[in-house]
């Protein structure tokens, strides 16, 4: 039986106005310098994107304003981008090119890996005048005057930017608001000829900004809108060979294999492995919150409710430590559990004097601060113990218990929380992943999910000293 090979042609896509030579698209060009320049050949179907995002109308200008390219991870959407972008400032197609992330160390690496590319090359390397890698600061300059630079994607990200010809949002399935959105997008507004490029695998339904531009695509009402959708179909069987080979077009290529997608196929839930490999969205990416069903969130909600002394403190930080979080939680009069985000913001310098302070508060008694010293937390926890602070440091089954305990504690409803709009967004926007036969929080490839890790860790420090108490609490 011959090999399955991943479809070059997006299964749903904006069709051209006319037919696409080098005349009326610069994807040939693109697709050229990749080859020429940069030694880079692309695969069939990155070459079929580039000819059809770069479509030209008649006076020589991008018909999009804006590309969405959907397609199952581990296919090479990010290698469309570096060539393009490269293209773009080294011919002077543009001279500001911006790549956000939820993830700042994702956008690191694919800035790094496109300087490799132009650096191999003697001509591009002549060209290049600066690489500044500063946290928070990295450009890539040329003697142009044009730049490449990175940045967090966050509602105040591009406030101080103008001018950006070339703009990429990456995983935009992990936006659960407008903010970034909004905020990145008004820096293309004045550039005439501008190009956003949105990549992403399918979302779920808390996938905001993502949802609406597919739903804007697929009624086409905007014009300068173009949507390259590389999905199985939905309702399709998980083991469709067809499917599989539409949501990956990289498929027997060389950088995807079949038997990779069986490994998925065999360990992942089935949401995670219909959004991630066959690109189809799903109401939620996290089938253990099929619990919210029983008992939604927003039902555990109770805007009054407080937690009785002592409370346990825990700190976590994201993994690119652009912010922090501080929770607590502690009992209640009724028997239940409050959880509450005492404090969410950028950066990690504040923490600290924020934890020395809550602990030494004088109205009000702390037992101890959870920080996991396999966490961007850890270096915390020597300065909070010659502080003389109380260090639980759970251990990797632990953290499953953690996990465990915020479950069954929304099954059995007796969590409560103040609607807090970071720890509803951090829920609405949570994974999972598998250790072994536990399962726990998927932190390290997620956008900002600390208010729920730390919410839950303060939980499990609260009830960690009585189990007993706990399983009567959470009994059948």
């Amino acid at each position: 039986m011959a090999a399955i090979l991943g479809h070059e042609a997006a299964r749903i896509f904006t069709p051209p106005l006319r037919e696409l030579t080098p005349d009326t698209t610069h994807g040939y060009r693109v697709i050229a310098f990749a080859e020429q320049m940069l030694g880079v050949t692309l695969d069939p179907w990155q070459k079929w994107v580039l000819i059809h995002a770069l479509e030209l109308k008649p006076d020589g200008t991008y018909r999009f304003r804006t590309a969405l390219l959907l397609v199952a991870r581990q296919n090479g959407k990010t290698t469309i981008v570096q060539v393009l972008f490269l293209w773009a400032l080294f011919t002077g197609r543009a001279q500001l090119a911006v790549g956000p992330a939820q993830d700042l160390g994702i956008a690191r690496r694919t800035w790094h890996a496109a300087i490799k590319m132009a650096r191999a090359d003697d001509e591009l390397r002549e060209q290049i005048v600066a690489v500044r890698k500063a946290n928070g600061q990295e450009t890539l300059e040329l003697v142009s005057g044009a730049e490449y630079i990175i940045q967090a994607t966050n509602e105040d990200a591009g406030r101080g930017l103008q001018g950006v010809d070339l703009l990429h949002l990456d995983e935009l399935r992990t936006h659960t608001n407008d903010g970034a959105w909004s905020a990145l997008t008004k820096t293309t507004s004045a550039r005439p000829n501008s190009l956003t490029i949105c990549t992403s695998n399918a979302g779920s339904d808390a996938s905001v900004p993502l949802n609406r531009l597919h739903a804007t695509a697929i009624a086409g009402t905007d014009p300068t809108l173009f949507l390259a959708e590389y999905s199985a179909p939905s309702g399709c069987d998980l083991d469709d060979p067809e499917g599989r080979a539409a949501a990956n077009p990289s498929l027997g290529n060389g950088r995807l294999s079949a038997e990779a997608l069986d490994s998925a196929r065999a360990l992942d839930p089935e949401p995670v492995f219909r959004t991630e490999c066959l690109c189809q969205r799903v109401p939620t990416l996290v089938p253990t919150w099929q619990v919210v069903e029983e008992a939604p969130w927003v039902n555990l909600a109770d805007l009054n409710s407080t937690a009785l002394d002592p409370v346990t403190l825990c700190v976590e930080v994201a993994f690119d430590r652009l912010s922090a979080s501080i929770a607590f939680a502690g009992s209640r009069e009724d028997s239940k559990y409050h959880v509450e985000v005492a404090a969410s913001r950028p950066g990690t310098d504040w923490l600290l004097e924020r934890l020395l302070s809550m602990w030494n508060h004088p109205d009000h008694a702390v037992t101890a601060v959870v920080v996991d010293d396999k966490s961007p937390a850890a270096p915390l926890i020597k300065d909070l113990q010659d502080a003389g602070v109380t260090v639980l440091v759970p251990k990797a089954r632990d953290m499953a218990a953690a996990y465990a305990r915020w479950v069954d504690g929304a099954k059995a409803d007796v969590i409560r929380h103040r609607s807090q709009p970071e720890l509803n967004d951090a829920m609405a926007a949570v994974t999972t992943r598998s250790m072994g036969d536990q399962t726990t929080w998927e932190r390290e490839n997620a956008v900002s999910v600390h208010p729920v890790v730390a919410c839950s860790l303060a939980l499990w420090g609260h009830l960690s000293g009585g189990s007993a108490k706990f399983f009567v609490a959470f009994g059948d």
